[in-house]
C-alpha cells in the first residue's frame, strides 16, 4: 500500500518531489477540510495515515459521512506567483488572460462565455487570440464590469463574484478555481445551472480554463461537486446528482 500511494503522488504531483513536504487533509461535504499530517515525502507511511484518519473519524462521530470523504494530498510549501505560471505554462487545457489593468477575471469570464459555442469552430483558437490581444476584449470586459457593478479593482472576493454570477445568463454557472495542483474553488455559482464557466486566479493570474480535467490532469471531473477522478469510470458518489458529468 505505502508504494502505490508515494506512486500516486510522484504520478499525479510530481512537483512535491521537488518540494519535499506534503499536506494530507480529510474533506468531508459541509464541513471545513480537516489537516491529517504534514510530513517529509520521505517520511511518509501509508500504515501511519490510515490510523490517523481513523483517529480524526472517531473525533468525529457528531458529522455526518454519509456522502463520504476525500483524502486530499497537496505540496505543504507555499504557493508563489512563479510557480504558478510556471505549472499553467505546460497546460493545454487554459488561455492567460492579461490582467494589468485589473480586468483579467473579466476578460476570462467572457472567453468562457463565447468558449461553449466556438471551441468546434476551426477558428477558435485565432478568434480567442483576436481577442485577447485588441480592443474588443477589453471593451467587453468593462461592460461586464458595469453590468454587474463590480468596481474594477485589484483584488475580488467573492461578492464580487457572486455579482458577475447574477448578470450571466440563466443556464450558466461562474466556478472560480484558485488551487493549481488541487481543485481548490472560491466561488461557484448555483448548481442547477447546466454550463460551468471555469477561470482560475491566482493574485494576479488569471485564466481561463477550457478543460479542468486537463488543468488537473485526471480522466473524469464532477462539475457539480469538482471531484476528480482517474478511473476510467467515476465512481465517487455524488452529493448532487447520481452521474458525474
Amino acid at each position: 500500500m505505502s508504494k502505490v500511494l508515494k506512486s500516486f503522488i510522484a504520478h499525479q504531483f510530481p512537483e512535491m518531489l521537488e518540494k519535499g513536504r506534503v499536506e494530507i487533509l480529510l474533506l468531508c461535504h459541509g464541513i471545513k477540510a480537516m489537516q491529517l499530517w504534514i510530513c517529509n515525502r520521505s517520511d511518509f507511511i501509508a500504515e501511519e495515515l490510515v490510523a490517523k484518519i481513523h483517529k480524526k473519524l472517531e473525533a468525529c462521530k457528531q458529522v455526518s459521512f454519509s456522502l463520504g470523504v476525500t483524502i486530499r494530498i497537496q505540496s505543504a510549501e507555499k504557493i508563489t506567483r512563479e510557480n504558478v505560471l510556471a505549472f499553467m505554462k505546460v497546460k493545454q487545457s487554459v488561455i492567460q488572460c492579461k490582467n494589468v489593468d485589473n480586468l483579467g477575471a473579466a476578460r476570462a469570464i467572457v472567453l468562457a462565455f463565447y468558449h461553449p459555442h466556438n471551441e468546434n469552430h476551426p477558428q477558435w483558437k485565432s478568434l480567442c487570440h483576436a481577442m485577447r490581444s485588441n480592443k474588443v476584449l477589453t471593451d467587453l470586459a468593462k461592460e461586464f464590469h458595469i453590468r454587474s457593478k463590480v468596481p474594477i479593482k485589484n483584488s475580488l472576493g467573492v461578492s464580487d463574484y457572486a455579482r458577475f454570477q447574477n448578470v450571466l445568463p440563466h443556464k450558466y454557472r461562474l466556478v472560480v478555481l484558485t488551487g493549481p495542483w488541487t481543485q481548490d474553488v472560491t466561488y461557484s455559482g448555483p448548481i442547477d445551472r447546466h454550463v460551468n464557466l471555469y477561470i482560475f486566479c491566482f493574485e494576479d493570474v488569471t485564466f481561463m480554463v477550457t478543460s479542468p480535467s486537463g488543468l488537473y490532469g485526471c480522466i473524469h471531473f464532477c462539475n457539480k461537486c469538482f471531484k476528480q477522478s482517474s478511473k476510467a469510470k467515476p465512481t465517487h458518489t455524488c452529493p448532487y446528482e447520481k452521474e458525474s458529468t
